[in-house]
């Protein structure tokens, strides 16, 4: 099963990844970002949620790797699903990824 046109929408790995992520199934997370990445290459939000997976394992380098580079799309404009008039499910504020930068 991959991606958009088998009857998964753009943000679905995502979307599986955190609930992956919030049930402790690390590994899991990992390849579904992993997914969404190959679907949208440059998104911050995925990369925050992958560099807090990466943390929660242990792997503090590739963490903050992903962390940092979540910051750089975020500040990028147009590189999160970031919406001034509704918030979107599993958004990422740039406050969020500083906070995560600095544990």
């Amino acid at each position: 099963m991959s991606g958009v046109g088998n009857g998964w929408g753009l943000y679905d790995y995502l979307h599986r990844g955190v609930l992956r992520l919030k049930i402790g199934d690390w590994e899991g997370a990992i390849s579904d970002f992993n997914e969404e990445i190959k679907l949208v290459e440059k998104l911050a939000d995925v990369y925050y949620f992958r560099g807090v997976t990466y943390g929660k394992m242990g792997q503090r380098e590739l963490a903050r790797k992903d962390l940092l580079f979540a910051k750089e799309l975020w500040l990028g404009n147009g590189y999160t699903r970031w919406n001034p008039l509704t918030e979107e499910f599993h958004q990422v504020r740039l406050s969020e990824i500083e906070r995560e930068l600095g544990n």
